[in-house]
């Protein structure tokens, strides 16, 4: 018999997002409690949409938004961001979904993995 094994996904909310230490046992204490790995999101797409700014403890960089980003048309600009991104989401063992449409016809995904 086959079978598929399919990851959960789960994604913080502000009432998740707290102080750093908090936060950081929150998504260990989510994965020690699954009998199977988690995929862990936040909204962290830089601009008016950064939930690591609700931490009351640590400043996190305040990135701007994506698509101002993407108008700049620098690769080294946008991976530059990109990996500060990881790094810090990499803290906290969260993967950043970012999803931008700037069109109903085009919808662009990009799924970092920070590990």
């Amino acid at each position: 018999m086959s079978y598929f094994l399919i990851n959960l996904f789960c994604i913080l909310m502000q009432d998740n997002i707290t102080t750093y230490e908090k936060t950081k046992k929150f998504v260990e204490d989510l994965q020690n409690n699954s009998d199977i790995p988690l995929i862990v999101g936040i909204d962290q797409e830089g601009g008016d949409v950064q939930r690591l700014s609700y931490l009351s403890d640590v400043k996190v960089t305040d990135i701007p938004d994506m698509y101002y980003l993407g108008k700049t048309e620098d690769e080294n600009l946008a991976y530059q961001v990109g990996k500060l991104m990881a790094e810090e989401l990499r803290k906290y063992c969260i993967i950043s979904l970012i999803m931008q449409s700037n069109s109903p016809w085009k919808v662009e995904c990009i799924l970092k993995y920070t590990e």
